[in-house]
């Protein structure tokens, strides 16, 4: 029994050591807030995959 409950506090104290990988995210889209001086081109942002939100 003591061999089991120090084998157990042995295998959690490893699994908190171990690194936990984390899933890349699905899409590689970032959302950033761009300012323009002037009326943005919506069509060519949108080209590029990005939305414009008046």
């Amino acid at each position: 029994m003591r061999i089991f409950s120090i084998m157990t506090i042995f295998i959690i104290l490893v699994s908190m050591l171990a690194p936990v990988a984390a899933a890349p995210p699905e899409d590689k889209m970032v959302k950033v807030l761009i300012g323009f001086k002037d009326k943005p081109n919506a069509a060519l942002v949108e080209a590029y995959g990005g939305k414009v939100n008046v």
